[in-house]
């Protein structure tokens, strides 16, 4: 088996307050929509616990077609301020 690892760090101004943000950010079904990169891709989240030592899992991939798996750890989480997290993504 191959393991790739990498790290990406994205930076933001956003016009919203930091409250806004990190509601969008919690509800779930609002992140499966604004979370997707583009219309033919789907992202499912089946279990979110947004906390420092939270986890949440998921599935992602083509409409129809979830074989990605993501595993999320939450290592630090002050609402309204910063989210910092390790995901794994597994085919199948």
């Amino acid at each position: 088996m191959d393991i790739h690892h990498e790290t990406l760090v994205f930076e933001r101004e956003i016009d919203a307050p930091p409250s806004k943000i990190f509601a969008a950010y919690v509800d779930t079904d609002a992140r499966e929509q604004w979370s997707t990169p583009s219309p033919t891709a789907e992202v499912k989240i089946d279990s979110s616990d947004v906390r420092t030592g939270g986890h949440e899992t998921g599935r992602c991939g083509g409409k129809g077609d979830l074989r990605w798996t993501l595993k999320v750890n939450y290592h630090h989480v002050a609402p309204e301020g910063l989210i910092t997290f390790a995901e794994e993504l597994w085919e199948g």
